[in-house]
């Protein structure tokens, strides 16, 4: 008993007492920092207002403005090493399904590849992969009108072919790349700029490539970026970005691409006649700001988020020549009069009162803690102990009733390579768990080997059709031979295809109808 009561405070009631002590602590320090702090801010507050506000918008403009040039700086690289990644899982897959697949012939093998590679897509389907012969002739693509086309024929806007610039591009062991305008397969009028990434696969002779459009990347960034912008929370200091048609302005001068506090606005093209509450043309004035400078502050009056009338407010624009987007935040001043007088009144009674509702509601928090975690401590002990039976149990019933009736069973993971035996399979096959790693080789040799090409015709379909399949053969062991009724299916599991089976022992059963 005295071990289970150690046990117990060790595990539940210590690590809670030492969480709550640690929040209670932290509170009060924290509690007591910002009363430190806002004392130091009310004071300051008349003087730095609007030094720190303009700082704080024009900071957020240009952290934005700066992960846009990072992007653009990076996205040539990033392609790369994402084109890089998805070629060398596909010459992964080559190598498998060559090793899998030797006994056929290199022409089958090319035909398994294109039919696996057709089945893979990534970045929002628009990822593909394609495969080139020897005559630069391509197999596989999802453009069909392609295959069977020779890249020698297919010429870039500088009039040189895709060929010659993939072959000159080609290190031995390594991804290569090459950029050049194609079609997309949604868009057969226009060519875009594209990176395409290749490899070698010696074993087939073959090339295997894949690529992106440098536009989708980009747009791609562009999407995720604004939604990152309209995830923005501080209502009084939000971002609206807008994609600029003339700079120069009129009546469709740009279209509102993101705005937290106007999201009606968002997707809306904009006029530079609209006026302010005070009869300024703001618009154009902003304007006027970003064709001469390219950025600065402008005061207008604005419906300010939380209230019905309009405010007097500050904004900082910047122009974004590489996106040609406008990217602004700004600030109402009206909020340093509302809100310190509030503050000077309210922040030393509101934390005292705070630090007495942290300590009373941590001592009842602590409490109800430990009662809840001695009760849910013993339900889920009960629980465990209770399954682990049943579980164990379970595992037992099922080790006898395969050993009775001779059954043992497999699974195989086609895209990890990855197989597992139960324990009766190795009883079948005679061999030490513990010695011998199961895998899909281990099993063939001990097929016999008039039966090897009949097993290897099966499991192949099997993995075609995605269909369940049975097959009788014989397995040799030991200069003896069995006969074993193999039984199989495929299951698609989070982009995994696992095929489950079972493999029984019937020779004394095939023995007996035999003799019959």
């Amino acid at each position: 008993m005295e071990k289970q009561k150690n046990y117990i405070f060790e595990i539940i009631f210590l690590p809670i007492l030492i969480i709550i002590f640690l929040i209670i602590s932290i509170t009060i320090y924290n509690i007591h920092l910002t009363k430190k702090q806002l004392e130091k801010q009310i004071k300051d507050k008349r003087v730095e207002y609007f030094d720190i506000q303009k700082k704080s918008v024009y900071n957020k403009v240009q952290y934005l403005n700066s992960e846009i040039k990072i992007q653009n700086n990076k996205i040539e690289f990033n392609i790369k090493e994402e084109l890089k990644e998805k070629i060398n899982t596909a010459i992964k897959i080559s190598e498998n399904i060559f090793k899998e697949n030797k006994n056929l012939s290199k022409k089958q093998i090319v035909k398994i590849l294109s039919e696996r590679l057709s089945l893979l897509s990534y970045n929002k389907n628009r990822g593909y992969y394609y495969i080139l012969d020897k005559n630069d002739q391509l197999i596989e693509h999802p453009i069909k009108e392609m295959i069977g086309k020779s890249t020698s024929n297919i010429f870039d806007v500088d009039n040189v072919s895709l060929s010659t610039k993939i072959r000159k591009s080609l290190k031995k062991d390594e991804v290569s790349f090459v950029k050049y305008h194609f079609y997309k397969p949604n868009n057969q009028k226009k060519k875009f700029l594209k990176i395409v990434a290749v490899k070698y696969f010696e074993p087939l002779d073959i090339l295997v490539g894949t690529g992106e459009y440098i536009d989708d990347a980009i747009n791609e960034f562009k999407n995720d970026f604004i939604k990152k912008v309209s995830q923005n929370n501080d209502m009084n200091k939000y971002v609206f970005i807008l994609d600029v048609h003339n700079i120069n302005g009129g009546k469709s001068y740009a279209t509102m691409l993101a705005n937290v506090n106007r999201k009606e606005l968002v997707g809306k093209v904009l006029d530079d006649e609209v006026r302010d509450s005070k009869g300024n043309l703001y618009r154009k004035e902003y304007l006027k700001i970003l064709r001469e400078k390219g950025e600065g502050f402008l005061k207008y009056w604005y419906k300010k988020p939380g209230v019905k009338e309009h405010k007097e407010k500050y904004t900082y624009f910047y122009l974004n020549k590489e996106w040609n987007w406008v990217i602004a935040c700004g600030f109402y001043p009206d909020d340093l009069i509302s809100q310190i007088e509030k503050l000077n009144k309210q922040s030393s009674e509101y934390l005292d009162s705070l630090i007495r509702n942290s300590l009373f509601w941590g001592l009842i928090f602590s409490c109800v803690m430990i009662l809840l975690s001695t009760i849910i401590f013993y339900k889920i002990q009960r629980r465990i102990k209770k399954d682990q039976k049943k579980l164990i149990q379970s595992q037992e019933n099922l080790k006898k009733a395969q050993k009775i009736s001779k059954i043992g069973s497999w699974s195989y993971n086609f895209d990890t390579n990855e197989i597992i035996f139960s324990d009766e399979i190795y009883e079948i096959f005679e061999i030490d768990k513990n010695r011998k790693k199961p895998s899909y080789e281990l099993f063939l040799s001990f097929v016999h080997n008039d039966d090897k090409n009949r097993v290897n015709t099966v499991f192949e379909k099997l993995l075609k059709d995605k269909k369940s399949h049975e097959i009788t053969h014989r397995i040799k062991i030991k200069n003896k031979i069995k006969w074993v009724n193999n039984q199989s299916e495929v299951f698609i599991e989070k982009s995994n295809t696992i095929v489950i089976g079972t493999l029984q022992d019937i020779t004394e059963k095939y023995e007996k109808d035999k003799k019959i």
